[in-house]
């Protein structure tokens, strides 16, 4: 975005097409802060001014809206010109301002108050302490714009006496960082906040029109147990609980797109938050950033996978392996059961090679034969099958039709990580797919085609819960176990005599370990 110029800070234009124009956010910010104001806001945040100030002029009605804008990324200069625009353009009688304390609060409505004694508002808008019924720290009373308005700052936690005014309750709630990291992750304090935010704040709504903005940012992911057991659990972080109920609308944005782009470049590099990210990292505060600069709270649930220490695959599908087979996962092979996945495995140069994942839920016997057929397409002896109820009894229909086909070639064995949770074998697997603090190599090394699929779900898993969807990651669980246990059912080198050409010689990869 190009920089503001100078001619766009003085008020030079007709007031009443200026007056109209300030409607618009980079206009009233040129106008209300020219000298704060270096840059001219991105696209996204013209989004955010518009769904917010369309909710706001409602009538009838408790439109509920939650922001999620990364730290260091403008979100309380946002909310100042918001409250500012209710004030010169709404019919909005009664504002209130919510911050994580009292001071804070009283710091955002007396910027709001400067922009309103500016020079240019005065100059378009007129006088807006011509007729003051009073003017404290955290309260301010007065008619302007055609309307008698209130506009009070409260910090969390308060008890909100006072707030219920000539016969006015708010209109417009706003929670601009109203929980801090401490209160989020702190099951206690999270606990009473949010008791205290649907009660106590909540409730002091207009009973005809509020409109609640919550604008925040995550934090670390904290589970509240519900007191209820018919209830699901909820988390410490409000903007977390926020975006996953149906009753409030919410937009939540990282500092990085996935294209690598920074939401707000002249305001914040791409190159200075890698940067930044980076130095985190290298502090072991990581999980800083991601929650709250790129609002990524799941990043909390593998903190011990950094996809920066997973090397790239040093293989080409050319090369032939000494080892290779098949694992999987079983489901009941419904539309509504867990997925049914399979995954290949290659062992070349004495490393376990994940090369493969298919979801392929059948039934049992169209299971068997879509299997069998990857076998003797590709060469694989053996198949390893999760040994739990139902997938034990899968292992007997493999058995059968390898005995109706008389194919002897390929073997079927049974696994289970013993006492060892799924969760805990999952974590472990994690840590198999990454380099060592100490530079050593990776136990699992993941191609280019499954590492996607592999990714996706370590971004969902939640090591505390368990109704994961974590399909992939349980077949990755047994990879190297069945290399370790089936040493001579997984060799390749039986399969070599029967290839029409043989086996390409082992290219150099480069690998050092």
């Amino acid at each position: 975005m190009a920089e503001v110029s100078q001619e766009s800070r003085v008020v030079g234009f007709e007031a009443s097409e200026l007056a109209a124009n300030a409607q618009g956010l980079n206009v009233l910010a040129a106008l209300a802060i020219p000298d704060v104001m270096e840059y001219l806001f991105p696209p996204l945040y013209l989004y955010f001014w518009k769904r917010c100030t369309t909710l706001m002029r409602g009538e009838r009605g408790f439109p509920k809206f939650g922001l999620g804008i990364p730290r260091g990324f403008a979100k309380t200069i946002f909310i100042k010109l918001l409250v500012v625009y209710l004030i010169l353009f709404t019919k909005r009688k009664f504002i209130l301002v919510v911050c994580a304390s009292q001071t804070l609060a009283d710091a955002l409505i007396s910027d709001v108050i400067d922009i309103l004694d500016s020079d240019n508002i005065r100059k378009l808008f007129g006088n807006w302490d011509t007729d003051l019924t009073y003017d404290r720290a955290d309260s301010k009373s007065f008619k302007f714009r055609g309307r008698h308005i209130l506009l009070k700052a409260r910090g969390q936690g308060s008890a909100f006496r006072g707030v219920n005014e000539k016969f006015a309750r708010p209109d417009v709630m706003i929670f601009d960082d109203s929980q801090t990291k401490d209160c989020a992750e702190s099951v206690l304090q999270a606990r009473e906040y949010i008791e205290w935010f649907r009660g106590t704040a909540m409730k002091a709504k207009d009973p005809k029109f509020c409109c609640y903005l919550y604008v925040g940012n995550m934090y670390k992911k904290t589970i509240l147990p519900s007191n209820d057991p018919t209830l699901p659990s909820i988390y410490g972080c409000q903007l977390k609980n926020l975006k996953n109920s149906p009753y409030w609308e919410t937009i939540i944005v990282g500092a990085l797109t996935v294209e690598g782009k920074s939401i707000w470049e002249e305001l914040q590099s791409a190159e200075q938050l890698i940067q930044e990210y980076q130095e985190d990292r290298e502090a072991g505060m990581a999980e800083v950033f991601l929650a709250e600069v790129m609002n990524d709270d799941e990043a909390f649930n593998a903190s011990q996978f950094d996809p920066s220490r997973v090397p790239d695959y040093p293989y080409t599908p050319e090369i032939y392996p000494e080892g290779r087979f098949l694992v999987i996962d079983p489901s009941l092979g419904k539309a509504k059961s867990d997925d049914q996945v399979v995954g290949r495995c290659d062992v070349i140069d004495g490393h376990t090679c994940v090369t493969g994942l298919r979801r392929i839920q059948k039934s049992a016997p169209l299971l068997v034969e879509e299997v069998l057929t990857w076998c003797m397409e590709e060469g694989i002896p053996c198949i390893a099958i999760e040994n739990y109820a139902y997938q034990a009894s899968l292992g007997q229909w493999f058995e059968k039709y390898l005995d109706d086909l008389g194919i002897e070639d390929i073997s079927i064995v049974l696994v289970n990580r013993g006492a060892q949770s799924k969760n805990s074998a999952i974590l472990s697997t994690l840590k198999e797919c990454m380099t060592g603090p100490k530079g050593e190599p990776p136990q699992l090394l993941l191609s280019n085609e499954v590492r996607p699929i592999v990714y996706n779900e370590i971004a969902e898993f939640d090591p505390i819960k368990s109704d994961n969807i974590d399909n992939n990651l349980d077949v990755l669980s047994y990879m190297n176990r069945v290399k370790l246990e089936f040493g001579q059912e997984i060799q390749t080198a039986l399969l070599l005599a029967n290839l029409p050409h043989p086996a390409p010689a082992p290219i150099d990869t480069g690998m050092s370990y």
